[in-house]
């Protein structure tokens, strides 16, 4: 939706490749009520796509996918950071609930996230909850200068990843992450989740908290 990008990779058999843009409501409802454990999709030359589940059969109308915005960039030039998986997932849970949940625009909707040398920092405040976690970053394969970098990353991107981390729990140990200008792109085998970024400057909350 312009401001929050998901692809996720799904084991299939496929007999032949294909490209296609369907409506996400609809292909939701249909999917999720699938009767069979496998879900057979075709698509002809016009873009209706035929969805088969046991005894159900669907049709959706598509469109050409050339038209769909790429809207994950993925960069060889920025560097990539590493953190376990299941440490992040620990991290977006243990905070995440700490946003703002009624001004999506305020800077408070969002949590600090905040790198520095070996280690990582996300923290979360809604004015009168306050949460905080401190972990660390797998060691990178080139030795180069550390690095420390806070952006603002908004609550429901956080949601949205600790829901993918959830779901691709097998065969990912280690979530990798890299900025562009405006964005943190946050990646497994599996999924590639991209969202801006919030404007502003976090509140400082390194005093609130008893040492």
């Amino acid at each position: 939706d312009l401001d929050l990008a998901i692809e996720c990779k799904l084991p299939a058999s496929i007999s032949e490749p294909g490209r296609v843009t369907l409506p996400a409501k609809k292909l939701d409802e249909i999917v999720s009520k699938a009767p069979g454990e496998d879900v057979n999709l075709s698509i002809d030359k016009n873009q209706l796509t035929k969805i088969v589940s046991n005894r159900s059969k669907f049709q959706i109308n598509g469109v050409s996918s050339e038209d769909f915005p790429e809207l994950i960039k993925k960069s060889e030039k920025e560097k990539v950071f590493q953190v376990s998986q299941e440490e992040l997932m620990r991290a977006v849970s243990l905070t995440s609930f700490a946003t703002s949940k009624f001004e999506s625009t305020s800077i408070l909707s969002g949590a600090n996230f905040e790198i520095n040398g070996t280690h990582f920092e996300i923290g979360a405040t809604d004015g009168s909850r306050l949460a905080r976690y401190t972990g660390s970053l797998q060691e990178s394969k080139s030795k180069s200068e550390k690095v420390k970098e806070s952006v603002v990353i908004p609550g429901r991107a956080l949601v949205e990843l600790e829901r993918l981390m959830a779901s691709f729990k097998a065969g990912n140990d280690t979530v990798s992450f890299y900025f562009m200008p405006g964005q943190i792109i946050f990646l497994n085998n599996d999924f590639t989740l991209s969202t801006r970024l919030l404007d502003g400057t976090f509140p400082t909350y390194d005093k609130l908290i008893p040492k």
